[in-house]
């Protein structure tokens, strides 16, 4: 299941683009336990629209989690996890 992960523009200001990759990653790796066919993917404009997507998630440190497609609970359940595991990473991988 391909997710695609859009952080807001201010998360972009703050984090580099590799910053944000590897958090994907390291989310995707302890997601895998709960959901083992989960994928997830930084948006970007030129995605390419033939990508089969379950749901797009929007994360913004201020704002919190929203989840733009599919309104499952299965989604909002993995939103809700990124958002854990987004502040469980920057605490432990703070920007230099």
């Amino acid at each position: 299941m391909l997710i695609t992960v859009d952080f807001g523009s201010n998360m972009e200001k703050l984090y580099s683009k590799e910053y944000l990759l590897d958090f994907l990653f390291n989310a995707s790796s302890l997601l895998q336990n709960e959901h083992p066919n989960i994928k997830l993917e930084l948006y970007s404009p030129t995605l390419d629209i033939n990508k089969p997507l379950l749901a797009s998630i929007y994360i913004e440190v201020s704002k919190g989690v929203k989840v733009v497609r599919d309104d499952t609970e299965y989604e909002y359940e993995i939103g809700w996890e990124l958002q854990n595991l987004w502040k469980n990473y920057t605490k432990k991988n703070p920007i230099q």
